[in-house]
């Protein structure tokens, strides 16, 4: 009888500190709507061209870091410290950013961006091809750490990229609009890896037509899945002295390897496009 008492007893005061407790709450806790403070900020970190060639002389690039916050308004006078690491986060003396400082720190400006240069290796420091990464680390709020980071392929052999020209569509009616073909530059590494922000150019080397503005001579930028494009513009068809005709038109990409003879070399493809003088 007396164990039951205290069983009592004890369930008595448990139900009596989670009712005290319960009304000492005014309300259930909810999370914010934006999370930590840290989700509310954004940091884009690129780096254009994201491929390099480590031959005699070093080669660079831009690394462009942005910041802002969830709104897409910008973040002004906060400082990003950069650094070079490898793929496992360790840091690694493969080349420099200006100065030839492995860390450097760097404010935002009004637009909340900050940029640099990177300085990549050059041939005898590499015994094979590599890959670095620039990290991007903000402190924040409190103990609050942002980080963000891009790879920059470095190419010791330039068997290692390749290139590829495409026409859509390869054939065209030319009547009495002038038609179009989309121009593409695919330049990627052997691995498919696309190689961004570089310049591809075009040239028509035989038969009628142009690129926007009347050239037949322009060039267009890698972008983010290393694609380069340019509007070719057919002739009508009253400007065709035959039913049909070829034009052929050529493909440039810099390949940044060097030689004895000569500091770059480009790898070169041509394409044809099929005119068909419609009425």
């Amino acid at each position: 009888m007396r164990s039951i008492i205290k069983l009592f007893l004890v369930s008595s005061l448990m139900v009596g500190l989670v009712f005290i407790s319960s009304c000492k709450r005014s309300g259930i806790d909810y999370p914010g709507p934006t999370g930590p403070s840290t989700f509310a900020v954004l940091l884009n970190l690129s780096a254009a061209p994201n491929v390099i060639y480590a031959g005699t002389a070093r080669e660079t690039t831009t690394i462009t870091a942005n910041l802002v916050h969830f709104t897409g308004e910008p973040i002004a006078n906060k400082l990003i410290t950069f650094e070079v690491r490898d793929w496992l986060g360790s840091r690694i003396y493969a080349g420099f950013f200006d100065g030839r400082h492995s860390v450097v720190s760097k404010a935002t400006d009004s637009g909340g961006n900050v940029s640099l240069t990177y300085h990549g290796p050059i041939s005898d420091e590499l015994s094979d091809d590599t890959q670095v990464y620039i990290y991007a680390f903000l402190r924040w709020e409190g103990k609050d750490l942002i980080s963000e980071q891009t790879p920059i392929y470095i190419v010791n052999d330039v068997l290692d990229i390749s290139f590829e020209v495409e026409a859509d569509p390869n054939v065209l009616w030319c009547a009495s609009i002038k038609p179009r073909s989309t121009i593409k530059g695919i330049f990627k590494k052997t691995d498919g890896a696309p190689i961004v922000g570089r310049r591809v150019y075009f040239k028509i080397l035989s038969g009628k037509g142009e690129f926007a503005g009347g050239l037949t001579k322009a060039y267009a930028v890698t972008n983010s899945e290393g694609i380069a494009t340019i509007k070719y513009i057919g002739p009508k068809g009253k400007d065709m002295s035959l039913s049909e005709e070829i034009v052929t038109i050529q493909g440039q990409a810099e390949t940044w390897w060097q030689d004895k003879d000569t500091d770059k070399f480009y790898i070169h493809k041509e394409i044809d496009i099929r005119l068909i003088k419609g009425n």
